[in-house]
């Protein structure tokens, strides 16, 4: 096999890096090509607005797993998150019922735990730690009770036949390691707008680099090191290290020397801010500034802010979203996508409410990162709400809400549920996959009485009817719900949820 081709493409932040990996894409190749992003958010931008040529995909890391254990045909079941959850609540009674876990025997049971042991797995899975090295580690007294606990999870995957994200992952990169062909059809791999990859996504990105006729790998980064820049830079020499199994055994000056060996075997280029951006140097120059001198110690020298800075002095919260969101409704006039707005704040539980309002009063689309509280959640709410009515004896105005949640879509969000690969579901039942291509659902699509998927626009045809089949649907829901004690549950989870 030749030698891989890998570029390494380093600039500061705004600097051209998307740009100069999508005009890659676009230069004619003979091959597939691959574009692995770190999130939905970027997934579906660039579906929606970049168009790339055939035989082109974008993808995750997780769903570029499936695609190598779907060529290499051992793919396993997806866990999903709840899944996992319920499977690890289990694994936890049990052992701690068969008295294999004396000093977590207390708290076992409490889902504070559950989610407490579940993160510790997810980052021992990603920094490749296996059960055996988590148990024998003796930095603490529970070390031994958590690689116990690990080693069960581990094994009722292997007896259920699925697998977790990060399970996936390692699968897909020892199928890669058992068939150094599998890729071979794969002319160009681009991995853009990640600033650091866990030591699992690294040894699966090696893997594929090792096959791939040509790897780029956009970082965030400049020729000369910077104190805002370590992270990034740790990332390359991590990158260009990557090479034995064992690498990650090996001492830090171990790896920094090995860094240096092979840096001759990885190309790196670097896009100068100056050039790059330079249709927007001169509205951006003092953010250029700003970035460029980033916890520097030395102090830079004074330079004109150019109308690029602004402070806004408000008395109140309220009016410090307002003036934000009204110089994003300005920008919008003058041709600024949503998209490319960002506004960011300190603390969601104060801010998050007051930027929903606002920006539902001046019409504007508004996506938070950082999500929702689950009890505010609308899909929850009105499920909540529709367990409830036959609880309270159906009250016309909450039965009429009912009916507006059902017809809007409100119990399901917007109608599309979003999948976990970031793929959307469509009103035909299909997929809308990373690639802009359509794939048949696992079922059909949902047949209601009360209006048509076909078109979102129907409306009721019989009110009666439709309030007479609603109550026979919710009375059944609410018989099953309070049989098994959820009504309740959710109530408290919500007022559990509503206390942080």
């Amino acid at each position: 096999m030749d030698a891989p081709d890998i570029t390494l493409m380093l600039g500061p932040a705004a600097s051209g890096k998307t740009s100069a990996a999508l005009e890659l894409l676009r230069e004619p190749r003979r091959g597939r090509a691959l574009l692995l992003v770190p999130g939905g958010v970027q997934l579906r931008w660039l579906n929606e607005r970049v168009d790339l040529p055939p035989r082109t995909r974008i993808k995750q890391f997780y769903s570029f797993a499936d695609t190598i254990l779907r060529m290499a045909g051992k793919r396993p079941e997806p866990l999903t998150g709840t899944m996992g959850t319920l499977l690890l609540r289990r694994i936890l009674r049990e052992l701690a019922a068969d008295g294999k876990l004396p000093l977590f025997a207390r708290v076992a049971h409490k889902p504070g735990f559950v989610a407490t042991v579940g993160q510790l797995l997810e980052e021992a899975q990603q920094n490749k730690v296996d059960p055996q090295r988590l148990a024998s580690a003796s930095v603490t007294p529970y070390d031994a009770e958590l690689g116990l606990i690990y080693a069960a999870y581990e094994s009722a995957l292997t007896r259920l036949g699925r697998a977790d994200i990060n399970r996936r992952l390692a699968l897909a990169r020892d199928a890669l390691r058992a068939n150094p062909r599998l890729l071979a059809s794969l002319a160009l791999l681009v991995v853009d707008g990640f600033d650091q990859f866990t030591p699992l996504q690294q040894s699966l990105l090696h893997e594929a680099s090792r096959q791939a006729r040509r790897t780029v790998v956009t970082l965030t980064g400049a020729d000369v090191e910077r104190p805002a820049h370590r992270r990034f830079t740790r990332t390359r020499q991590l990158l260009t290290a990557e090479g034995a199994e064992d690498a990650e055994r090996r001492q830090k000056d171990e790896q920094q020397r090995l860094a240096a060996k092979n840096a001759a075997d990885v190309e790196v280029r670097s896009i100068s801010a100056s050039v790059a951006s330079a249709t927007s140097a001169v509205k951006n120059g003092a953010l250029v500034f700003l970035e460029s001198h980033l916890f520097s110690l030395d102090t830079p020298p004074a330079i004109d802010a150019a109308e690029a800075i602004h402070v806004v002095n408000a008395p109140d919260r309220e009016r410090e979203v307002r003036a934000a969101l009204r110089r994003a409704v300005r920008l919008t006039e003058v041709g600024v996508t949503p998209e490319q707005i960002a506004i960011i704040y300190r603390d969601g539980t104060a801010y998050t409410p007051l930027l929903h309002e606002v920006a539902n009063e001046y019409g504007l689309p508004l996506a938070l990162h950082d999500g929702l509280p689950l009890d505010e959640a609308p899909a929850v709410v009105a499920w909540l709400n529709l367990l409830r009515l036959p609880l309270d004896d159906w009250p016309r105005r909450s039965l009429i809400e009912a009916l507006r949640w059902i017809a809007d879509d409100s119990l399901t969000g917007d109608g599309r549920p979003e999948l976990t690969d970031g793929r959307r579901e469509t009103g035909d039942g299909r997929r809308e996959t990373g690639d802009g291509s359509r794939q048949t659902a696992d079922h059909e699509p949902p047949t209601t009485g009360y209006r048509s998927l076909d078109n979102p626009k129907s409306k009721i045809q019989n009110p009666k009817l439709e309030v007479s089949n609603l109550q026979s649907l919710i009375s059944s829901l609410a018989a099953a719900a309070r049989a098994a004690g959820v009504v309740t549950g959710l109530e408290r989870l919500r007022t559990a949820l509503h206390s942080f």
